[in-house]
């Protein structure tokens, strides 16, 4: 077993007496390359100085910034391997707690005080098959879903590199790993822009649908603001290489948010903005999707959206003298 696991990268936060005796178990395990600390931001430099397999971190040691963090370990917004299996211990394993860990995107979650037997078991296991990784605007991580549910609506996940398994079971060297993190890297951040996209039709549809039965109130206040936070986080998460037009799509969305959000504006104007909102969000999820002639649409629409008239507020009835 020692063999197998000698090239495995494991980093331990955890506080100095726990981490040493831990030390001492994983290398009579088989796994000697071990980097322990007892504070997030030196557990982060490791993370970002190699591609680390395996994270082992004691939640009342690192406290609550751990959440924030594995969330954007997740997104590949810190650290070398969003994929990186992450073990979690604690003492207090309420429902809310082990809720928040698992929505930022834990792999097990082990209750001190911790037999190594338990915590070598999860780490054998890992090295057999992992969950699949789902995929959502707000949510990066392995699926929260049974097996069953995942099998019968696959929509939203991905199979993601096992660098454990890829090391100890198959045997693959550095290198070999390194390229699949970074093929996989890219598709997860198009599944993060898709699943974004998705989002923002939907919320369109919703802000819509209230606009038309309640008009400008509090519910559609709330929706608004949501839908910009969304579209602000998609804006963000838009590749290089996308189409130019899709930046401007996201522009124009958030211009319109913005508008919506001003208290006081004239029905006709604010429904006019609502429905640009449908189409703008429409247009751009086909985009992400890769409709075809998506380019082409998204450009009619940002000519149509960018006239001086839409872009300036005003609209056919407010030229036409109608109270705003």
């Amino acid at each position: 077993m020692g063999k197998a696991y000698e090239n495995v990268r494991l980093v331990v936060c955890d506080d100095p007496y726990q981490t040493n005796s831990l030390k001492e178990a994983l290398r009579a395990f088989g796994i000697g390359n071990v980097r322990s600390c007892d504070n997030v931001s030196t557990m982060m430099r490791y993370l970002d100085d190699s591609l680390i397999d395996l994270l082992l971190y004691d939640v009342d040691t690192a406290g609550d910034a751990l959440l924030g963090v594995t969330s954007r370990i997740r997104r590949h917004h810190e650290g070398r391997n969003p994929f990186v299996i992450v073990i979690a211990t604690i003492a207090d394993a309420t429902r809310d707690t082990v809720g928040q860990l698992i929505d930022a995107g834990i792999d097990d979650l082990l209750r001190k005080p911790v037999s190594q037997d338990r915590l070598f078991g999860s780490i054998e296991r890992f090295t057999r098959s992992r969950k699949m990784f789902a995929t959502s605007h707000d949510f990066v991580g392995p699926s929260r879903r049974s097996a069953d549910r995942d099998a019968a609506d696959p929509s939203g996940l991905i199979q993601v590199p096992n660098t454990l398994l890829c090391k100890v079971t198959r045997g693959m060297d550095d290198s070999s790993v390194q390229r699949l993190v970074d093929v996989a890297c890219f598709e997860l951040e198009d599944r993060q822009v898709e699943a974004h996209a998705r989002t923002l039709e939907r919320l369109s549809g919703v802000a819509h649908a209230t606009f038309r039965g309640q008009g400008h109130g509090d519910a559609f206040g709330s929706q608004i603001d949501l839908l910009a936070k969304t579209a602000s986080g998609f804006r963000a998460r838009i590749p290089a290489t996308a189409s130019p037009q899709l930046g401007d799509l996201a522009n124009i969305l958030l211009s319109l948010t913005d508008r919506l959000a001003q208290p006081n504006r004239c029905k006709t104007s604010a429904a006019t903005d609502v429905e640009l909102l449908s189409k703008v969000s429409q247009a751009i999820r086909r985009a992400v999707t890769v409709e075809q002639s998506a380019v082409q649409l998204m450009q009619d629409i940002v000519d149509t959206v960018s006239g001086p008239a839409v872009l300036s507020g005003d609209s056919a009835s407010s030229q036409s003298g109608e109270s705003c």
